[in-house]
């Protein structure tokens, strides 16, 4: 335990928010590190209207942004966090169900571009959500020592998740990658949920 004090640079009554913190980090990342190459695959047939679906994502940003913040105004992060996390995991079995339902090319274009949007606005709201916690969640001479750990756990989530499709991608289906980003997801939302209950009795 001594090592581990030295490797981490956190007091004893700060050590479970911060390796919750740290896990709740690499799930996020490694979840969206398995949606990525799905959307850079649409990205790369859909090349002409790349420019489209940015600007798509831009308005749905203009009006996800405020209804986020309405959102979160009215719920504990503890409530909020969890079941943003599962809407975004119901959304991604729509987006299954879509293409297990709907197999022709014009069908298969429009539900793609959807998704390449839906999976922009998810990468900057999980990572902006995780990152808002954190900083609400330690004080700022906590965050000095502690952020940058925890920015190493996000950053590992990112390479396994990278490391993950390079070896299965080619053994399943593509959008078979959809059901497997779920699982870090879901674990995302019980550690956000254990990070909220073990910093109200810590008093991080």
């Amino acid at each position: 335990m001594g090592r581990l004090y030295r490797l981490i640079p956190v007091q004893r009554d700060e050590l479970r928010s911060v390796l919750t913190a740290t896990a709740y980090g690499f799930c996020i990342l490694l979840s969206y590190y398995i949606l990525r190459p799905v959307r850079d695959e649409i990205s790369s047939a859909d090349r002409g209207n790349l420019q489209y679906l940015w600007t798509a994502v831009f308005f749905v940003m203009l009006l996800a942004v405020p209804l986020y913040s309405w959102v979160v105004s009215r719920f504990s992060r503890g409530v909020f966090i969890p079941l943003a996390n599962r809407f975004f995991a119901v959304n991604i079995l729509g987006f299954f169900a879509l293409l297990q339902l709907f197999e022709s090319p014009e069908a298969r274009a429009w539900i793609d571009r959807v998704f390449y949007v839906w999976v922009s606005v998810y990468a900057l709201f999980v990572v902006t959500v995780f990152w808002g916690f954190v900083a609400d969640l330690f004080r700022n001479q906590q965050g000095r020592r502690v952020f940058g750990f925890i920015a190493m756990g996000s950053s590992l989530g990112g390479i396994v998740g990278s490391f993950l499709v390079t070896q299965i991608g080619g053994a399943v289906p593509t959008f078979y990658l959809l059901l497997i980003s779920i699982v870090p997801l879901e674990a995302a939302a019980w550690l956000a949920w254990a990070l909220h209950r073990s910093s109200d009795r810590e008093g991080c």
